[in-house]
């Protein structure tokens, strides 16, 4: 069991539906445990950044953001980590080529952290996540020989700890060292790399590259274009467009509207790509985004592979105050809510109705219909991006950092959103209040325990975005001590 300070803790038995069977104290909610995020290094050459630090900071930021969004745990290295490097005098006697120097610092900084894999900041994800150069790479401690990749020159190796210091020790033994100009020129043993197939999921961002496709592309407009690229290749992925849960014909607009304003910046193209036309060096014969995807609502969860479901769930206290008629629980007497409460409320309507389709059997519990929805909001990271969630009370949080691209904001897309009614805007109000102070209401507490399922997927889907944000967070807290490639709110 993964223990946490927070509201929630990582446990094996998360597909149970409800935590409070569960858990030591009746509000924590568990979720599945954290997956490891193997490391992957770039290595940060100071008088290569001194030509223009400040689009090099952006993009070290791009670089970090998009292999964060795969999984990963990306670190910048440099200098100070090359010098620790219990082998660097050594090398500091040979007299190297300029270019062999660079990368022998590379490797010495990447050799202080042990493993994982070391990749040029201009290399960013491109792809499916089950891409398999990603998968390969996400085997962490499952690395054997040091690995170099097909075509790729020495954008990317991944190697484990005893390779790569096997690999160190010949090098700085090596009798072409002075003369070589790669690594592979320098280790006279082949043995020593093993070669992988062409890594098809990751763009090459380089100068050459970029000159080669872009022409005469401004270098401070590269991470632009590194984030279109990002944004439409994720679009492609989603042929029927972009869903968003909507139960209640209706009744929810008010509570629905963050969902729909994300659903639109997802769905437009890129609107600051300095070639709108164009296509990643990854995938050249691309089909350029020219058109928004299509935006629909719908009042069920449906498993689909080919649209990206955004789903806000609303506490069961919202929910009742903005689809019933009978009487509004924040201004009615106690007595007279928790009356309405036991005789009249449909136990756990939300989940009810979102899973109609996902269970033909109507005579279904709301046992297995959470635990369902609970493996949809976390299924499966490793694989595919199948929706995003968040609640009325969060809204949708770090979205960039688990997609990883920035995207238009409302006022760049000119956005016309239908009108919500004022009156459910005041209930909607009204209701995120009482759910904020729900512990001391009573009202609020007995509409919890009516309806369990419904508050138990709502702290889940809270839970799950507040953990996904700290350990995000932690990270970059880590980071910040080098100082560069940090976004505005590191």
């Amino acid at each position: 069991m993964e223990k946490s300070a927070e509201g929630w803790f990582g446990s094996s038995w998360w597909h149970n539906p409800f935590s409070s069977s569960i858990a030591s104290a009746e509000d924590r909610i568990a979720l599945p445990m954290l997956e490891e995020r193997c490391m992957v290094f770039a290595y940060h050459d100071p008088e290569e950044a001194r030509k223009d630090e400040e689009v090099e900071d952006r993009l070290l930021l791009a670089w970090r953001r998009a292999w964060w969004a795969n999984g990963f745990m990306p670190l910048v290295l440099g200098e100070a980590e090359a010098k620790k490097n219990p082998l660097y005098p050594k090398f500091e006697t040979v007299k190297m080529k300029p270019e062999m120097k660079r990368e022998v610092m590379r490797w010495l900084a990447w050799g202080m952290m042990g493993r994982g894999a070391l990749v040029n900041h201009r290399v960013i994800p491109m792809g499916p996540l089950n891409d398999e150069t990603l998968l390969s790479l996400k085997k962490c401690t499952h690395y054997d020989a040091v690995t170099r990749y097909e075509e790729f020159g020495n954008l990317l190796y991944s190697a484990s700890k005893s390779s790569l210091e096997s690999a160190l020790n010949a090098l700085v033994k090596s009798p072409t060292l002075t003369m070589a100009s790669t690594i592979e020129g320098a280790l006279t043993s082949k043995d020593m790399l093993k070669v992988a197939p062409f890594p098809k999921g990751l763009a090459d961002y380089t100068p050459a590259s970029v000159s080669k496709l872009y022409g005469n592309l401004e270098p401070s407009k590269l991470p632009e274009l590194i984030n279109a690229h990002l944004h439409a290749t994720f679009l492609s992925f989603y042929s029927d467009g972009i869903e968003y849960l909507a139960p209640f014909a209706g009744r929810l607009n008010a509570v629905n509207q963050p969902a729909v304003t994300l659903a639109h910046r997802l769905a437009n193209c890129p609107t600051n790509s300095p070639i709108p036309i164009s296509c990643p060096p990854n995938n050249p014969s691309c089909t350029p985004c020219n058109k928004r995807l299509a935006i629909s609502s719908r009042p069920h969860y449906q498993n689909s592979s080919t649209t990206f479901l955004i789903g806000l769930v609303p506490h069961p206290f919202t929910t009742v105050q903005l689809t019933t008629t009978d009487l509004s629980l924040s201004n009615s007497r106690k007595d007279r809510a928790i009356r309405f409460i036991r005789r009249k409320l449909t136990r756990d309507p939300w989940v009810l109705k979102v899973t109609d389709e996902a269970f033909d059997n109507h005579h279904v519990g709301p046992q297995p219909r959470v635990v369902k929805m609970k493996e949809v909001v976390v299924s499966p990271p490793q694989e595919a991006r199948t929706g995003f969630w968040g609640t009325e009370t969060t809204g949708f949080r770090d979205v960039e950092w688990a997609l990883g691209f920035t995207l238009p904001e409302e006022k760049e897309l000119k956005l016309t959103l239908p009108p919500v009614e004022k009156k459910d805007t005041v209930k909607l109000a009204d209701a995120v209040k009482v759910v904020g102070k729900c512990e001391g209401n009573a009202v609020c507490r007995a509409v919890e325990a009516w309806c369990m399922a419904d508050t138990e997927l709502w702290k889940f889907v809270n839970a799950w975005a507040e953990r996904r944000e700290a350990v995000r967070v932690k990270w970059s807290g880590e980071e910040r001590r080098f100082g560069k490639g940090l976004a505005e709110d590191e």
